[in-house]
């Protein structure tokens, strides 16, 4: 599952134009997030280790709404001005 997450970075590096001082995905693609869990839940139901079997769609479709639902709970708690976790994501992204 490490790898195929590992192929789907490169693959999205790529997609992203690679150059010499850029060669992954910046932190902030939520293309790449979601990318590299659908390998990885494709590849856990493909190995077995799955806990739960689902289509390909309905694998993306979870995937991107949990995805996107984060990201809409972050984005409110930083506009609500809350201190400590604007600062946390702040410095997240700038050691990215």
């Amino acid at each position: 599952m490490c790898i195929a997450a590992a192929y789907s970075i490169a693959e999205r590096a790529e997609e992203l134009g690679l150059e010499r001082d850029s060669i992954i995905p910046p932190m902030d693609d939520q293309e790449t997030y979601i990318q590299g869990a659908i390998s990885v839940g494709k590849k856990a139901i493909e190995q077995g280790v799955a806990r739960k079997e689902m289509s390909e769609e309905e694998l993306e479709k979870g995937i991107r709404n949990k995805i996107e639902s984060s990201r809409e709970v972050t984005n409110l708690l930083m506009r609500k001005k809350y201190p400590f976790f604007t600062r946390l994501i702040t410095w997240c992204i700038r050691w990215t």
